[in-house]
Order: structure tokens, then sequence, then C-alpha cells
């Protein structure tokens, strides 16, 4: 089995490995990089413009440590790849699956596909899901020669997945954690791992994000961060505005869950109404609130005068036209928010909408990502909370998607794996005090090694 980490072996996203079996290749995740070569914030103003069949343009991507150098992946090339196996929907694991080959199967989760899919009808660059897989936990895929068994891990990303890898011709086996943690509202996948763990394997390749981080945060499970939110709503702020991500669907449960006991409308944008419409006929998708629930509004800046959102759902051929009906029904104009109360999800695209809401800078912000994107002048959320004064009357309530130390403790206790090869993150020269010298294999990127 040959072994190459392109990207991730010392650094947090991006993450690019590649396993080999005679003439047999697949890769785990294609991600986006957070940091540029220099370690920088990476910006994505490289990709404008950039061709994904394009020689010259992959070329020139290439040169510039923005996609990996890695022959048989691109859509200019001939496949290479039996197959890509994406852990879950975070841009730092699929963020450049556009540029790979579209002959080459993807096994991902259907939650995962679900919200790729969604993703794809707002953004210009379309991510290919024409030859997909389903990675349905617990149950054996043949990719060349691998056996590969999907696990169900708890993360921030919805339905993320770990992978059990078996060499066919020699029964070495590897498991690839993913991102995981075991604090969110899908903890019992940690437990259930644990507990009935898989043979133990020669390889597992671990996450560490959280690996050298100091202090402790305030929350550290989303039941916490749930407490936080409702504590905050105890306090009767007219309007209650959470920088949240869109696609992290246990930290809108826990938002909804709150504001419908407090008395708030729950609004979000077309594009998170489109994204939570999406998983709706998911069998474990039970507890995410839909549009058509009490209390659910959906923000529509400019209606009736060309809502960039809306106008890219009204687009023939966007799996969502039939759902602007339904989105028509529970449209609410910035400029009618004067009045109730109102917990409002805010990103990125629509700062415009917030600035239209009366008393806007007289909101409470609850900051509810990784409080080091407030840090990133780059960023337009960033600029707006800054500008706005927002952040005097603020709070960070959030819990990582990432596993603590105990907690990667016990994956490996569960596991036992002959070796550990860190991965995803920024510290693993610390890998061996913590699971012991003697079984952790270090490989540094762009090193191929014999497992």
């Amino acid at each position: 089995m040959e072994f190459t980490i392109y990207r991730g072996s010392n650094q947090v996203g991006g993450t690019c490995i590649e396993i080999k079996s005679g003439n047999s290749r697949i890769l785990l995740d294609l991600g986006m990089p957070l940091n540029d070569k220099a370690g920088k914030d990476f910006l994505v103003d490289p990709l404008k413009g950039k061709k994904v069949w394009d020689k010259k343009d992959i070329s020139d991507l290439k040169q510039s440590w923005i996609l990996p150098d890695i022959k048989g992946l691109y859509q200019d090339d001939e496949k290479g790849f039996d197959g890509i196996l994406l852990s879950h929907s975070h841009g730092d694991h699929f963020g450049l699956l556009h540029f790979a080959n579209p002959k080459i199967p993807v096994v991902m989760s259907l939650g995962a596909m679900r919200m790729i899919e969604a993703l794809n009808a707002f953004i210009p660059r379309q991510v290919p899901l024409l030859n997909t897989i389903p990675a349905t936990h617990n149950k054996d895929i043949q990719i060349g020669g691998f056996i590969v068994k999907p696990y169900l891990m708890d993360h921030s990303a919805f339905d993320a997945r770990g992978f059990f890898i078996t060499e066919k011709s020699t029964g070495k086996t590897l498991f690839y954690s993913g991102d995981f943690r075991a604090t969110g509202h899908k903890e019992n996948a940690f437990k259930m791992l644990v507990d009935r763990p898989p043979m133990k394997p020669d390889y597992l390749v671990l996450e560490g994000t959280s690996i050298g981080r100091k202090g402790k945060p305030e929350y550290e499970t989303e039941k916490e961060a749930q407490g936080g939110i409702r504590e905050v709503l105890k306090q009767g702020h007219r309007l209650v505005l959470v920088a949240c991500s869109g696609q992290n669907i246990d930290r809108i449960c826990s938002l909804y869950a709150e504001a419908r006991r407090a008395g708030y409308e729950f609004v979000v944008d077309p594009y998170v109404a489109c994204v939570l419409e999406n998983l709706r006929d998911l069998p474990y998708a039970g507890k995410i609130p839909l549009l058509e629930n009490p209390g659910m509004r959906v923000l529509i800046h400019n209606y009736g005068r060309g809502d960039k959102y809306m106008a890219k759902i009204d687009k023939d051929g966007c799996k969502f036209k039939p759902f602007m009906a339904m989105l028509g029904r529970k449209k609410l104009k910035p400029r009618d928010m004067g009045e109730g109360k109102y917990m409002v999800l805010m990103r990125d695209g629509i700062v415009p909408a917030i600035k239209a809401i009366p008393g806007y800078k007289d909101a409470f912000l609850i900051y509810s990502q990784w409080q080091g994107y407030l840090n990133k002048s780059h960023m337009k959320l960033t600029e707006f909370v800054y500008a706005s004064g927002l952040d005097k009357n603020m709070k960070h309530i959030h819990s990582s998607g990432h596993a603590d130390v105990p907690t990667l403790q016990r994956l490996v206790a569960a596991l036992n794996p002959g070796k550990i090869i860190p991965a995803h993150t920024e510290k693993p020269e610390n890998y061996g005090a913590l699971f012991g010298n003697n079984r952790i294999k270090p490989i540094p990127d762009n090193a191929p090694v014999y497992l």
C-alpha cells in the first residue's frame, strides 16, 4: 500500500491524501486550503476565471500550490483514480472537487451530496455530482483494489463519514477519521464507534485540529451552546442576529429550538431555506426545521425587484424552482421587521439585507462560529460587525466541530491501531506525547511511503 499526503501533514484544511495498491488509486478528500504557501489566509481570487479543463490553467494552479500536483486526477487528464472518498461537505475537504475528472466516482454520504447539491444552485462553479456512490454507514463498497466501509461521524458538517479501508491484495487496513467530535447532536455516532469498533486497523489517519490549542472553550458541547443561546434570549432583545454557517445543521437546530421556546420568529435567507429543504426526506433529518414549520420565515431583500438568491432559484433547471411558492408564502422583507421579536441567521451574502432592517445596529449579536474568523479583515461579515458596532453587544457562543484531546485518546484506545499518522493538524510533533511515541508515524507532504 503506497500512501501519500499531498496536503495536511502539518496544517489544518486542504486535506488531500492518496492511497495506491498496484494500479488502483483512491483519494481521501480534495479540499481547498485555508492558508497559502506562505501561511497567510488563502483567498479564492486566484481561482477566478480558471477553467477546470484547461491545461494551462491547471498547470498555473499547480505551480501556485493551490492544486496538488497529482497526475490522473484533473479534468485535463486521463482518468487515473478509481474513486474519491469525501468525508464531509466542508470546503477544506471538498472545495477543489470541481477540478477533478468527472469520470472518477465520488463516494460520499447522501447528506453531504444534498449539501453540495444545494450549494450548486448558488455558485458559479458546479461541483460535479453525476458519478456518486452513496457512503452508507457500515456498508462495504468495492473500489478498485480496496474494500471501503464508511462510518457515520459526529461533526459540525452534516452526515460526515470516516472510512475503514482494506487493501485486498495484502489485507492491510487503514482507518481515516476525517473530521469528528463527540459533543454534537450526533454524539451517539462516536459512542457506537468506540463501543463497537472495527477490527484493529494497521494504520489510523487521525485528525488533530484541536491539538496544541490553548484554553478551555466556554461551550464544550452543542447542548451547552444551546443553553448559552437560551440565556441570551431570556434577556428579551427584540432583534438577535446570529453569525452562523448556513451548513451547520446541528447549530441551526439548536437556534430554532431556542427561538421558538422564547417566542422569536426564526429567519433564514433563501439559500439556507434550500439547504434545509434538500435534507427533508433523509431518514435521519427529523429534527431539521423546514420552512413550513411554525415560526420559520425567509428574509428576501428587494422582493419583487430582484433578490439575488431568488433570481438564481427561479432559473430554469434549478432543482429548487418548485420551492418558490413556499418561499413566497414565508417571505419577510427587512423593512417589515420594525416590530416583533426576530432571530436572524446572518452570513456574508445577506449583509445588505441586514442593513435594511430597522434598528439593526441595536441588535444583539450571537457570534456562533470559530472566533478566529473575527480576525480576518477580508471577510465581509467581519467588516460589517465592526463597522456597525455590533461587536459592542456581542457574545461568542460556539462549540467546536473537532474532537478535543481526551476524545482523540478515546478513539485511539478503542481502535488500538498499529500506527497513527497525523493529519489535519498544525501540531504533528505533539502526537507522540499524547498517544505514545512508538506508535506515531509522521509522513510529510509529498513524500510517498509504503505501508
